[in-house]
Formats: structure tokens, sequence, C-alpha cells
């Protein structure tokens, strides 16, 4: 965008020098020369057309990965939150277990005292 203001800057430049001068094409600079006679390299309005597109693509993509980052943050959180709980259960059946051990070590001292 600065380069095409610039260049369009140069352009009316040169064309204010030859306009200023009565003369023919013999009197213009080579420099000045070069540039008239160069060309000059402006996006088409294809081109912006495809530069706006390939913007608005990036800026959907950027949204879509902000929104799926979130969302595996609150999946991280849900089995973070799931694995407390899961390890909450696992104590307590291990407790229950033990107290099941010792219920049947007690019912077989029982048994031996009763005999």
């Amino acid at each position: 965008m600065q380069r095409e203001k610039e260049e369009q800057e140069e352009v009316k430049l040169i064309s204010n020098i030859i306009n200023q001068t009565d003369d023919f094409e013999d009197d213009i600079l080579p420099e000045f020369e070069k540039l008239l006679f160069e060309e000059i390299d402006f996006l088409s309005l294809d081109e912006k057309t495809d530069e706006d597109k390939k913007w608005r693509v990036y800026a959907i993509e950027m949204a879509n990965s902000a929104s799926e980052l979130e969302w595996l943050h609150n999946q991280v959180k849900e089995l973070e939150e799931r694995e407390v709980k899961l390890d909450g259960e696992l104590l307590e059946y291990y407790g229950l277990k033990d107290q099941e051990e010792d219920f049947v070590e007690l019912q077989r001292q029982l048994k031996l005292e009763r005999n």
C-alpha cells in the first residue's frame, strides 16, 4: 500500500516535470525515462480480492483455533475433575476391600473359637 502511494507520487512528479516543459522526449533525463517506461507493479483488483480472501480465511481459521483451544481446555478441565472423582472412588473401594478382608478374618476366627 505504501509502495503504491510512493510509485503514484513518483509518476505525478514526473508527469508534472514533463508537462512543464515544451520539449520532446530528447530532453527527458535517462533516469526519468526509465521510471516512465518501466512497468509499474500494481496489484490488480483480482489479486487484491485474493489477498482479502486469504486474510478472511486466516481470520476464520484463527477464530476456529481459538474456539477449539477453549473446547480442549474445557475437556481437560472435565477430565481432571473426573480423575479426582475416580481417585476418590478407588480409595473408597480399597478401603472397603480392606474391611472385607478384616471381616473375613474375623469370621474365620469366630469359627475357630466355636469349634
